[in-house]
């Protein structure tokens, strides 16, 4: 079965990743494959909370990112389209890659934050660094992007919104 990975990170721009990965999945006939990655924070020493707090703050985080994926996942599966959730810990475009080949990816669709030059330089950006690495097509959704296109079916970004 041919499979779509979409990784997400609950931006804003992340409901129309879905909404285009969900598109296309069915499109192929295949499987959506709903990715997310999450990042440990990173604290200044010094004004740091105390370690039992960061780690209660980072299963309270984890917890909640599986609780909407799987809100995500049941809402698309009841139009019957067949949904997988991956939840990994670290850099996001080496997940995002790992998942793809994993999953033996046709498409893979993530968002672009539409960060300055100079962020990125710094920071590095995750859709930069996949489209640079990617072995096969990769569809970049821009922050800004339209209204998405309407399938015949309704879409389901009222379990994706929270």
């Amino acid at each position: 079965m041919k499979a779509i990975l979409a990784a997400i990170d609950f931006s804003p721009v992340s409901d129309l990743v879905v909404i285009e990965a969900a598109a296309l999945a069915r499109a192929l006939r295949g499987k959506l494959v709903l990715l997310t990655i999450l990042v440990e924070p990173v604290y200044v020493q010094g004004f740091a909370p105390p370690q039992k707090t960061i780690a209660k703050i980072t299963v309270a985080n984890e917890r909640a990112v599986r609780q909407r994926l799987t809100a995500m996942q049941q809402a698309l599966q009841s139009e019957l389209l067949p949904v997988e959730t991956v939840v990994r810990r670290g850099n996001a475009a080496y997940h995002i890659m790992e998942e793809a080949a994993e999953h033996d990816a046709t498409f893979i669709v993530l968002g672009s934050h539409g960060h300055t030059a100079f962020y990125d330089l710094i920071l590095g950006g995750t859709s930069q660094t996949v489209l640079k690495q990617a072995r096969l097509p990769v569809v970049v959704i821009p922050p800004k992007m339209r209204k998405p296109r309407q399938s015949k079916r309704k879409i389901a970004t009222a379990s994706i919104r929270k």
